[in-house]
């Protein structure tokens, strides 16, 4: 250990930080919390963040719409199956048979 380390470490095992108390740090705390609590409301929060907002919604609705088209192309391929396998049956001697046999 050289002579300047020695020093710094002595130095620092001396040195003591002793802050002033400050005695209205605690209500001056509290009540920038409670400002900050009280006084966002609804209306006041999408007033102040509007962009947000509107890209949020606008989002959601872009969302809704390709989900909505997604489930409605499934939907149509379904009914489309349905359609042509009914079609068939009604068409189809043996399946008609099959049916009355069932019966």
């Amino acid at each position: 250990m050289n002579n300047e380390e020695h020093r710094v470490r002595q130095a620092l095992a001396e040195w003591r930080l002793e802050p002033e108390a400050d005695p209205g740090f605690r209500a001056r705390v509290w009540q920038r919390i409670d400002r900050a609590v009280s006084s966002e409301t609804w209306p006041v929060y999408v007033r102040r963040n509007a962009a947000s907002v509107a890209l949020a919604l606008g989002l959601a609705l872009v969302a809704g719409g390709w989900f909505g088209r997604v489930y409605a192309q499934q939907q149509v391929k379904h009914d489309r199956e349905r359609l042509a396998w009914d079609y068939l049956a009604s068409i189809d001697a043996r399946y008609q048979a099959d049916q009355m046999m069932k019966r």
